[in-house]
């Protein structure tokens, strides 16, 4: 039993030049894509979170005089038509929240007390009740309104984020695999080309019995290893 398992395991491993040279290239490329894929997804979530980032710092630099004014007094503007995509609340040092867009009535505070000296803070987080989904959410402190110091939190959802990333994935996870079997079926034909005189001087050595030893294996006139070899 155990000489059994000792040749099984043994067959397992590639026995030929040829297969050694396509399984090792294989594994290489395929490794490196994986490695690409994940660094291209991180970078498209980083690239798209940014631009998010982005349209927030816009949205609050709109509304933070507005906000000081007291012009929409608890009721702030709401931004688009889906009443899921973004949201806006003015928070006092309470945590109370005193002025809220429309779509965000009844909810809590989407952030907590902001670090001391701190004139922005961007994070997102996944509790808001508005959505199912992420929020990227924006939080700034802003002094000299009708409800005293308060924390101005400007809030959108990640849904488009995180489908665009989701589609890059499943995307390349349909793709490598395919890549790489390709590239085996190339490199196990190259190989096989490369290695076709080796494999004529293979068998002609092998034919070649003890009376015969006149006759000479195929050469090839390139000059290159195979060439030498003959």
């Amino acid at each position: 039993m155990v000489r059994e398992g000792r040749r099984r395991s043994w067959t397992l491993r590639p026995r030929t030049v040829r297969s050694q040279v396509t399984w090792t290239a294989t594994a290489l490329v395929a490794l490196m894509l994986v490695l690409s894929a994940f660094g291209l997804v991180a970078a498209q979530q980083r690239v798209l979170t940014h631009g998010i980032d982005e349209a927030l710092i816009q949205r609050a630099d709109n509304i933070e005089r507005d906000v000081v004014h007291g012009t929409f007094g608890s009721r702030l503007p709401n931004e688009g038509r889906d009443p899921e995509d973004s949201f806006l609340q003015v928070v006092d040092a309470e945590g109370n929240v005193v002025a809220v867009t429309d779509n965000a009535t009844g909810l809590p505070a989407a952030t907590g007390p902001l670090p001391r000296g701190a004139d922005q803070v961007l994070g997102t987080v996944q509790d808001v009740a508005l959505s199912n989904g992420e929020f990227r959410v924006l939080a700034r402190p802003v002094h000299g309104t009708t409800f005293g110091p308060v924390t101005l939190v400007v809030g959108k959802n990640l849904d488009d984020v995180n489908e665009s990333v989701s589609i890059l994935k499943r995307s390349l996870a349909f793709a490598i695999p395919i890549v790489t079997g390709l590239l085996a079926l190339l490199v196990w034909w190259l190989t096989g080309r490369v290695l076709r005189p080796v494999e004529s001087i293979r068998r002609e050595v092998a034919s070649i019995e003890g009376h015969e030893l006149h006759r000479r294996v195929p050469a090839r006139g390139s000059g290159d290893e195979i060439a030498r070899l003959a």
